[in-house]
């Protein structure tokens, strides 16, 4: 019973949250100030490697910390044409200077986010079928050193979108996309 109120919860913020995606001057944007959110601007690295976790803090984009809430408007960037590994599309979001720079990895819940919201970003053209790296890493109470990190994986079926959360290894290629907090 507590997942199906879970569920209709989340399902009810994100289709109000779904009617506040814009396109503003050619960029497409997220609106996500009606669900639970944060109004303070992420970091855009992590002390974290393929072996090691990162600081569990705010000034760590990899943390729990800082995937706690979304932020509270955000630009989607254009998805990746290449696979990098987590490490390396931290990094290229982090050193992208499309339009000003500014640009980050999206934490596992922002990338939610967008998975949910898929079928909207679509009509923008900001949407395929694929696997794309969040910042986010797990973590474990038991010492794990940090070595896998979440991963969206999205599948077009003939009657809509199938979402996938996981997690693997740093590692492993795959595609990315960056968003850049909006002021």
């Amino acid at each position: 019973m507590k997942i199906l109120f879970g569920l209709f919860v989340c399902l009810a913020a994100t289709t109000g949250h779904a009617q506040k995606i814009a396109s503003e001057n050619g960029k497409v944007i997220i609106d996500s100030s009606a669900i639970p959110h944060v109004t303070t601007k992420k970091a855009r690295t992590t002390t974290a490697t393929s072996k090691l976790k990162g600081s569990n803090t705010a000034d760590d984009i990899a943390s729990q910390v800082s995937n706690s809430l979304v932020y509270y408007k955000f630009e989607v960037g254009q998805v990746s044409t290449d696979r990098l590994s987590w490490s390396d599309a931290i990094l290229a979001c982090a050193n992208k200077t499309d339009t000003g720079g500014g640009w980050r990895l999206p934490t596992q819940r922002e990338l939610q986010l967008m998975v949910v919201l898929s079928p909207e970003l679509e009509q923008f053209g900001l949407f395929k079928a694929s696997e794309f790296w969040s910042a986010t890493e797990w973590r474990d109470q038991t010492g794990n050193v940090g070595t896998q990190a979440y991963r969206a994986k999205v599948d077009t079926r003939a009657k809509g979108y199938e979402h996938i959360l996981g997690l693997y290894d740093k590692y492993t290629l795959s595609f990315y996309r960056c968003i850049r907090d909006l002021d």
